[in-house]
């Protein structure tokens, strides 16, 4: 045995050596689950490893934790993104602020998802669910994943965390807020993202954060410790001053310093070190999961070739810079054919999503087709990816049949991204293993034809190398997307010679986004579970479709146009054609007027929901008859007037939310709703009472009824005991005082008894209100009190002291923007007044907080005054006040 690990020890050492010796480096851990083509389970909590230094990022993690501090003004979910280019440092930014300890108090629960150029919300729901149960469920129905990540976030003060985003659609980050905002979690909640795209963080909406180069000193202080570490090269003088001036062309990006201070610390001499300081150092991509290969330029630094002689890769290989490859001998001395490790491999060019497909030389396209010809893998991969490939045709050893069902027989997952000059995707359909294709940013394709299947008659006789048993085409096909593919007109129907052969028998997942032109798909789906629509301008090409898609358990349409679409979601909902959907999501679909009553006969459907169809006016009668619905989501229909049923025998439904439809006249009974525990209304500003039947809903958990501005009363709500989270307000501008839904009972009942279970309440006053309900001084146990808009209050009460958490957003009338009051209850032991606001510690004594909020009182009568001698409300400036020698460190806080 001990001569066994022995050589396994020396096997272990060779390895190391040669990939040294070209520049390959292991950075963090490999990923190489196969099969999958995302990272395993992620963890709720991530962190930087206690023995990694980290250099001159202080700053960045007190600001940014800062702006996730910061109370949100708006409904919505407030994003941070973090924008810095590839290698900055800004996955390992975010993982110190989850650190933080101020950041790391503050909210319940952290998800880490790792998100790349895969940003498909149920992936990304799928995976949330896994960090917080720390289990790998794989739920495919969208309304189970948001039921899972209800039962752990419903309430609670959440940040996801979404690392390395490419996404630059704005619909899909929609559906993904959409999502999330489903899930019921805090108004605290927030999502921190990572991107190398000022763009991408536009489309997300979000405050950004643009992350800084390291400065020479800060690169130093990380350069130094690996190139000098022991056994390595002696910190000389002359070793120093050379050693300074490489550091200087890393830029300050962290990842290119730690690569090249590891590539240092082997090299002893002088002229060793003088020989990488005259080197062009390059760009180094930023993934931190696998192995990088950094090809530097043409003329000096790594060859391709280079790689040929390293034998014992294994697992995930990804390989940058092709664009520096010239011909098909340089790609074929990588070796790739020979390496029976390596499972996934990713080939990148650069500057594949800006790029003008008519800038594309001939040339160069002919140069990438050569080098891609040399890159043949060893039929025991399983994922591979392609990049910014520039090529008119795609390598023989993916298009030809006779090749592909050798090379790629074991292939599980295909993504061809930013391929702008392709004509053609490769022939996939006779590969018995794949399970998922991706194809995106391929704006030269324009149809898709027999190719994609591959050579019907071998198909339809069995014959023919790699053919599956039955004569199958797309065999094990599980989930297809095709993503914003500018050319792309037609998607042909396969013609079978026989009627034996079967066409995409497992595929379960269809997702067809943002492919303007498409004109024509084909119908051959009969296992298909989940179909996704977005983005296209001619429903009419979806009529063939509609009428064979029996399977159906979710339906999600996106900003479909086209003068068909009524006549399309008729044809679906009609003829019992969808007898196992459970999910039905309608968005930004302008053209649709009306749904049909049909739809009541789909009574395995759960989830309904409607958004952004401007022309809509009511909702249908059938849906009264939809015993099985659990969610119903009605938001932004403009010209809504009615709902045309009731829905008293929906007694399976959970939530409910009705949100900025301005026109609503009515809102139907809720009677006999005895599952329900959630309800929104919101925005309708027509309404002039509250449904009836609320009393009946005793299981109601979570009850939102604001901007009411026809409201003029409300109603009891004392039966409603189960109740956590309760939101009222925004009623009729001419009230003087505000509806209090909990009056005194006959026989003198306290209130507490009647909002024992009340967590967090919501109020939203307005102009006319001078004055909180006196009825707020008796809630002692919430936990959370939120104020909005009492733009009149005039003073603080002193009662204040007895709350435990407050926050007050008070909106200027003389500005364009909103100010922000808060407050807080700590245990720091002292008052902080910062820009527009003011936190309240618990460390201090009744009459210590007492006089805290008879001294802010005067302190805003003072600034009142003085802004009215200056005719305008300006912003209060940072103010730190010390009141207690608890607070020592208060000064510190920004």
């Amino acid at each position: 045995m001990a001569h066994k690990i022995k050589a396994i020890n020396l096997s272990l050492d060779a390895i190391y050596k040669e990939a040294t010796k070209i520049g390959l480096k292991t950075v963090d851990q490999i990923n190489s689950s196969a099969g999958t083509g995302h990272q395993q389970v992620p963890v709720t909590h991530p962190g930087v490893g206690d023995s990694e230094k980290i250099v001159g990022r202080e700053a960045d993690v007190s600001m940014v934790a800062d702006m996730l501090l910061t109370p949100n003004n708006e409904n919505g979910l407030p994003v941070i993104s973090i924008v810095g280019m590839p290698g900055q440092g800004k996955t390992t930014l975010a993982k110190l602020i989850c650190k933080n300890d101020k950041v790391f108090r503050h909210f319940d629960e952290f998800i880490w998802i790792s998100v790349s150029d895969d940003f498909e919300d149920k992936r990304i729901l799928n995976e949330m669910v896994q960090s917080l149960t720390q289990t790998n469920p794989q739920l495919s129905n969208m309304g189970g994943i948001l039921k899972e990540l209800r039962k752990h976030l419903n309430g609670k003060k959440y940040l996801v965390v979404l690392d390395d985003v490419w996404n630059e659609i704005p619909e899909k980050w929609e559906s993904l807020r959409d999502a999330l905002l489903e899930i019921g979690g805090s108004s605290e909640s927030k999502v921190l993202v990572t991107t190398r795209s000022s763009k991408v963080a536009s489309t997300m909406t979000s405050l950004t954060y643009p992350l800084k180069h390291l400065s020479d000193d800060d690169s130093w202080i990380m350069f130094k410790p690996k190139a000098f570490a022991n056994g390595g090269a002696v910190e000389t003088s002359d070793l120093v001053e050379i050693g300074r001036e490489i550091v200087k062309k890393c830029r300050g990006v962290p990842l290119a310093i730690k690569v090249v201070g590891g590539l240092m610390y082997s090299k002893k001499s002088r002229h060793d070190w003088l020989s990488v300081q005259d080197r062009h150092l390059g760009e180094l991509p930023e993934d931190v999961t696998g192995v990088i290969l950094r090809i530097l330029n043409r003329d000096k630094g790594c060859q391709i070739e280079d790689l040929g002689s390293v034998n014992n890769l294994k697992g995930e290989l990804k390989v940058f810079g092709l664009e520096d490859v010239r011909t098909t001998e340089a790609a074929k001395k990588a070796n790739l054919l020979k390496k029976s490790r390596i499972n996934a491999l990713q080939f990148h060019w650069s500057g594949g999503e800006e790029k003008n497909t008519n800038e594309v030389v001939p040339e160069e396209k002919n140069t990438h087709e050569h080098v891609l010809e040399g890159l043949t893998p060893h039929s025991n991969l399983k994922r591979l990816r392609v990049q910014n490939f520039r090529g008119k045709n795609f390598s023989s050893w993916m298009m030809m049949p006779s090749q592909s069902s050798v090379v790629l027989q074991n292939l599980v997952d295909i993504k061809l991204i930013y391929c702008q000059s392709s004509e053609q995707i490769p022939t996939l359909g006779h590969l018995t293993c794949l399970k998922f294709i991706y194809i995106g940013g391929l704006h030269n394709l324009k149809r898709i034809g027999a190719e994609f299947y591959g050579h019907i008659a071998e198909v339809a006789t069995g014959s023919g190398s790699g053919i599956s048993a039955g004569g199958a085409m797309f065999p094990a096909l599980r989930n297809l997307r095709l993503e914003n593919l500018r050319g792309l007109e037609e998607w042909l129907e396969v013609v079978c010679p026989s009627p034996f052969v079967k066409v995409f028998p497992c595929l379960e997942v269809l997702e067809l986004l943002c492919l303007s032109k498409l004109s024509m798909v084909p119908s051959h789906f009969p296992a298909i579970k989940n179909l996704r629509i977005v983005g296209i301008d001619d429903a009419a090409m979806l009529q063939k479709m509609s009428s064979k898609l029996t399977t159906l358990t979710s339906l999600d349409m996106l900003s479909v146009k086209g003068s068909e679409l009524q006549l399309l979601v008729e044809e679906l909902l009609g003829k019992n054609n969808l007898v196992a959907l459970e999910r039905f999501s309608v968005v930004n679909c302008l053209n649709l007027t009306s749904i049909s009553d049909e739809i009541g006969g789909v009574t395995s459907l759960k989830e309904f929901k409607l958004r952004d169809c401007g022309k809509l006016t009511c909702l249908p009668k059938g849906l009264e008859s939809l015993v099985s619905l659990e969610d119903i989501k009605i938001e932004n229909l403009e010209e809504l007037t009615w709902f045309a049923g009731g829905l008293q025998r929906l007694s399976s439904l959970v939530h409910l939310a009705v949100v900025d439809c301005p026109k609503l006249k009515a809102f139907p009974g809720i009677h006999g709703l005895t599952s329900l525990k959630t309800l929104l209304i919101s925005g309708c500003k027509t309404l002039t009472s509250l449904p009836s039947g609320l009393q009946d809903c005793t299981f109601l958990q979570i009850l939102h009824i604001i901007e009411y501005p026809a409201l003029v009363s409300t109603m009891d709500l004392r039966c409603l005991t189960s109740l956590r989270r309760l939101g009222i307000g925004g009623y009729s501008e001419e009230l003087n005082y505000f509806p209090w839904p909990y009056p005194s009972t006959s026989r003198g009942a306290s209130m507490l008894e009647c909002v024992s279970s009340l967590e967090s309440l919501y109020l939203t006053g307005w102009p006319m209100l001078k004055s909180l309900p006196v009825q707020l001084e008796q809630l002692y146990a919430l936990k959370e009190l939120y104020l909005w808009h009492f733009d009149g209050l005039e003073a603080l009460p002193e009662w204040l002291s007895n709350v435990s958490s407050l926050r007050i957003n008070s909106s200027d009338s003389d500005c364009d923007r909103k100010k922000t009051l808060s407050f807080y209850t700590g245990n720091r032991g002292y008052w902080r007044a910062s820009k527009g606001g003011y936190e309240l510690s618990s460390g201090l004594s009744k009459e210590q907080q007492k006089w805290q909020v008879d001294a802010l009182n005067k302190k805003g009568q003072r600034e009142q005054a003085l802004a009215r001698t200056n005719k305008e409300k300006s912003e209060r400036v940072l103010i730190l006040v010390k009141l207690s020698s608890q607070s020592s460190d208060f000064s510190t806080e920004s």
